[in-house]
């Protein structure tokens, strides 16, 4: 089921007139890299289960921002260790 956090997030998108991409965990590490090049992703919005792509992430060029939507702060991790 959809989350909370997801249908507020998407209510925000669409109120500024930006593009949503639904990415799926479901889609592995090589083709989300692919999706999030594609489509120039400045940020994703992704819950915990998301953390074991984020070194495709981390290759996406136009990428600002992660908004985790269910971990606390000091638990998320940063891209320092991955180069």
């Amino acid at each position: 089921p959809t989350s909370y956090a997801r249908q507020i997030s998407n209510l925000a998108i669409l109120a500024y007139d930006f593009t949503t991409v639904t990415l799926y965990d479901t889609f592995g590490t090589e083709s989300l890299a692919y999706i999030c090049k594609k489509t120039s992703l400045e940020i994703i919005i992704c819950s915990k289960a998301a953390l074991k792509h984020l070194e495709a992430f981390s290759a996406v060029p136009n990428l600002k921002h992660i908004i985790f939507v269910d971990i606390p702060v000091e638990e998320i991790p940063t891209f320092d260790h991955i180069k």
